[in-house]
This record gives C-alpha cells, structure tokens and sequence, in this order.
C-alpha cells in the first residue's frame, strides 16, 4: 500500500499539477485581439488549422495549431507560418503580429488576459503545495536530527 501511495505522491500528482497548470495559464495566454492591423508591422491571415488535444504540454482541453500567411507591411514579403494561438475563427480574418527570435516565430501584438493567468497561476501553485505535502509527506522518511540520544549507561566496574 505504501508503494502505490508513493506513485501516487511522486508519479501521478506532479504530473497532474503540472496539466491542470498549464490548462489555466493557456486557457488566458492563447486568447488574443485582433489588433490594429494598420499599426502593425506584421499581419497574419490564418489559412488552415488543425485540431491538438485533448492532453497536450498545454494542459487539458483542445487547441489549435494554424497555418497562416504573414505579411510584412512595409515590404510586402509574405511568408506562410504555423502558430498555435490563432483558431478557426481567425480563418480569413487579419491579425496583428509581432516576430520573435529572429523572425522565426510569430506572436499576437494584443493579449488582453496574460495578467490574470499569472493572477491564477499563483494561489493555484500555492494550493497545489499544499495538497503535495499533505499527500506525500506521510511517506516521506523521517529525519531526526538536533535530538538528544540518551546516555548508555554502564555497570559499575566495566570501564572501556
């Protein structure tokens, strides 16, 4: 019993703690605006998307991975990128991007939520520690140390 309980304390719980955080914080990071696409450097216009999920490094639940043209404005030059923050009803509909590292990922100018998954974030990692040492410290060793060990006594007579 105390072998499935360590499973269950090591295995399953971090796993667990760690699907049910990344549901909250993608749940708000991915919500994004369109944006002014006019003030953008970048727009993109997604094309096609492909349904992901429904347990992902994202947590639980479905997202979506989109193909999408992306235009830079003072140039022209289209380019066709995946991002997995754009959804079927961004399907024709025009986006205002930023690039990343180089111009090799894109990313939405405008997500109005990103405050409130870090506000979530918190008190759910607090609570998360919590119920991991209410769980697993049950089957934790034992350490005792600081504590006096008492005094062997001997009989008279035998010294050593």
């Amino acid at each position: 019993m105390k072998i499935l309980h360590r499973l269950v304390a090591f295995l399953l719980l971090p796993v667990l703690g760690y699907l049910l955080g990344a549901t909250i914080f993608f749940t708000f990071w991915d919500r994004i605006d369109v944006g002014d696409p006019a003030k953008a450097g970048y727009v993109a216009v997604a094309e096609s998307c492909e349904r992901r999920g429904p347990v992902s490094y994202k947590g639980f639940g479905h997202w979506y991975t989109c193909t999408a043209k992306v235009t830079q404005l003072a140039d022209g030059v289209t380019r066709t990128m995946k991002a997995g923050f754009l959804t079927p009803e961004h399907i024709g509909r025009e986006v205002a991007v930023e690039t990343t590292r180089r111009y090799r990922e894109i990313t939405a100018s405008e997500r109005p939520y990103t405050w409130l998954a870090g506000v979530l974030l918190f008190p759910y990692f607090i609570l998360w520690l919590f119920v991991f040492v209410h769980v697993a410290g049950p089957v934790l060793p034992v350490r005792r140390r600081g504590r006096k060990m008492p005094i062997r006594y001997q009989k008279p007579g035998t010294e050593s």
